[in-house]
């Protein structure tokens, strides 16, 4: 008897909720969340308004700068 993808043994039951609980799904909302700061902070960028309002605000959050790039490019680097 072929059950269908995700279901368990008694599968009329219900899905098993390990199934959308794994690592590739957890891996996803992790990039998907990434990507959503990443988009974030561009569009809070692009409300600062003036070339000088934003150096003023680049040089209060430099570090947070330097912490965010290490951490996106070893996601990079780790695949």
């Amino acid at each position: 008897m072929n059950r269908p993808f995700g279901l368990s043994p008694g599968w009329r039951s219900g899905w098993r909720l390990s199934c959308l609980f794994n690592r590739r799904v957890g891996l996803a909302l992790l990039k998907g969340l990434l990507v959503g700061l990443a988009v974030a902070m561009i569009i809070g960028g692009l409300r600062l308004g003036s070339v000088e309002d934003w150096q003023y605000w680049m040089s209060d959050y430099a570090g947070a700068f330097l912490i965010w790039r290490l951490l996106l490019y070893a996601f990079i680097a780790w695949g």
